[in-house]
Parts: C-alpha cells; structure tokens; sequence
C-alpha cells in the first residue's frame, strides 16, 4: 500500500512553499521541523484521525498548535475520518483562525499571509522574524541522539525476542 519516504520535500505552488504531514506523521515533531528548514511556509496536514483514545480532544490540538508557532508557518489540519475533528486553519503564532467544528460537511476558512514574519522582541533585543531566528540558532552538533537508530532509552526497554527495531513490516522500505 504505501512505502516510507526519505525526505522532508517542499512543493512550490502559486500560493507558496506547501509541505505534508499526513496522519500519523504529525506526532514526530522532527518532521515538521524538517519541512521548515527545507522552506516549507504553509504545513498542510491531513489525516483520519485526531487523538489517541488515552488524551483529551485538547491536547491533539495542543500538538497541531506546538507544531506551527515551534516553525513558525501557519498549518491547515483537515479530518476527515468517521469521527470528525475540529478540522482548522492554525496561524504560525499557533492561533486557531478558524475551526469547521465537527461536521463532515464543513469547512474552515482563514486569510493567512505566507509572507508575513513573526516578530519577536526580547527587551532590548529585537528579532525581526522569529523563523529566521531559530533556524539560525539551532544547536545540530547537539542532536545526535535523534539519528541514533537504537537511541539509550531503547537500550534500556530492549525488543522481545522476533521483534523488529522498527514496528514496521519489511513492505513499508525502511532501511535496517
């Protein structure tokens, strides 16, 4: 049915830099991150589903928010699975612009300016875009740990016996 990607691609489309997170992606906030750094201004997120069963409706929300302010690019997030969420366009400040509620025959509608910079001001110091600011000031000499294959906490919780590294069948492609 599908095989795992490899990239993080950004579309150019007449509207701006467009990147996707589908589903279950978006709960890897290295990916969004990825999508930023790669240019991605407008972070389209589809999906079936919205929470998981043990979490409260707003701390899925909570995550789709985290992940627009942390890259700072608006995200438009659409379920349409057999139980609707709260389908929405998220502002790059991590503002809900505008929400469909809960309908399957809804839709949500926002002006988002793609151009448009946070400002960020810290007293006396002022950052002109908050995007900008943190692509700069990445710290990638100490991230190691999330490339690590096998990272310690595994170490420490080790697979059963037969059990993959990755919980993934060999048909999805993903290297070993």
């Amino acid at each position: 049915m599908f095989v795992a990607g490899h990239e993080y691609p950004v579309f150019d489309t007449p509207i701006g830099r467009v990147g996707f997170q589908i589903c279950y992606d978006i709960d890897f906030p290295e990916g969004s991150t990825a999508l930023a750094l790669n240019g991605c201004e407008l972070l389209l997120h589809p999906t079936l589903g919205y929470n998981f069963p043990d979490e409260e409706e707003t701390v899925a929300e909570a995550r789709l928010r985290t992940r627009a302010v942390d890259n700072s690019f608006p995200l438009l997030y659409s379920n349409f699975g057999p139980t609707p969420g709260r389908s929405c366009v998220i502002g790059a400040n991590g503002n809900v612009l505008a929400c469909a509620g809960r309908g399957v025959d809804a839709m949500a509608v926002a002006d988002v300016d793609l151009r448009a910079t946070r400002h960020q001001d810290w007293g006396s110091i002022g950052y002109p875009d908050h995007r900008l600011v943190i692509a700069r000031k990445r710290r990638p000499d100490t991230y190691g740990v999330l490339t690590q294959r096998v990272p310690p906490y595994l170490n420490d919780h080790p697979a059963a016996p037969g059990q993959r590294t990755y919980e993934y069948g060999d048909d999805v492609g993903l290297e070993r």
